[in-house]
């Protein structure tokens, strides 16, 4: 995706298709509940189609024009924006892995909590379509910081919903907005580091931001008390936009994002 010429548009096509296969997985293990055996089964087949699948992928990238010197290590910009994607990641799955108690706090009904999740997953699937179809129409930078400002109002929302339709609602906002906006940091990447170097390192810091940041959230809760993980995770938000868009700048003689 990132040795592409629309690595924003290709990453939301990619987004958009995990996104529907983990709603439908987790549709099925939701019908098989009843079964855990069943639903390990499942799991199993699963596993072992992706692994059929082996053969038939690459064996090696064609060498990108704009450098030939794959192997050495990003510069400190792309390492910097890597560090701002993953506080963004941390924000995002922090707040995640605690919806459902903070619907609790927010005094929602046990049935309304089960429906949280495919109502997420399904706008996700709509965030990453909606990035797939305005990739490169939108200001990455700007698009970035406007969607981190919506995102401390959802916070907001979370924090203190009056009714169970404003709490849904946030957090359907919250589930179009993680895959959104994140195809459109992929740019910002590559505008701190050119020689895609750092870009091509995208899939491990979101997934080392989507484990620290849960890890560290858990050590500011407690059982009793959930919502501090809303600032854990307005503030790694706020610091990964920051520390993104400042990696990206106009640096002399480069070009704009």
């Amino acid at each position: 995706i990132i040795r592409t010429a629309s690595p924003e548009r290709w990453s939301g096509f990619y987004l958009a298709i995990q996104t529907l296969a983990q709603l439908g997985l987790a549709t099925m293990l939701g019908v098989m509940a009843a079964s855990a055996p069943a639903g390990f089964a499942l799991l199993g087949a699963v596993t072992l189609a992706g692994l059929a699948a082996i053969p038939w992928l690459p064996h090696a990238f064609d060498r990108l024009e704009v450098h030939d010197d794959a192997g050495r290590m990003p510069p400190a910009r792309g390492v910097l924006a890597l560090l701002g994607v993953l506080l963004y990641l941390a924000f995002v799955v922090s707040v995640w892995v605690y919806v459902e108690p903070l619907a609790s706090g927010n005094g929602i009904d046990a049935q309304t909590i089960h429906l949280i999740a495919p109502i997420a997953l399904g706008m996700q699937v709509v965030g990453a379509a909606a990035a797939t179809w305005l990739a490169g129409r939108l200001p990455p930078r700007r698009l970035v910081a406007t969607v981190a400002g919506i995102n401390l109002g959802l916070l907001a929302l979370m924090a203190s919903a009056s009714s169970t339709a404003i709490f849904v609602a946030a957090v359907a906002a919250f589930g179009f907005l993680w895959l959104f906006v994140m195809p459109f940091q992929i740019p910002l990447v590559i505008a701190a580091d050119p020689s895609r170097r750092a870009a091509g390192l995208i899939g491990g810091a979101q997934l080392t931001g989507s484990s620290l940041g849960p890890f560290a959230a858990g050590l500011l809760v407690g059982d009793a008390n959930v919502f501090p993980v809303l600032w854990f995770g307005a503030a790694c938000a706020v610091m990964g936009v920051a520390i993104m868009i400042g990696a990206s700048r106009r640096r002399e003689g480069g070009e704009a994002v």
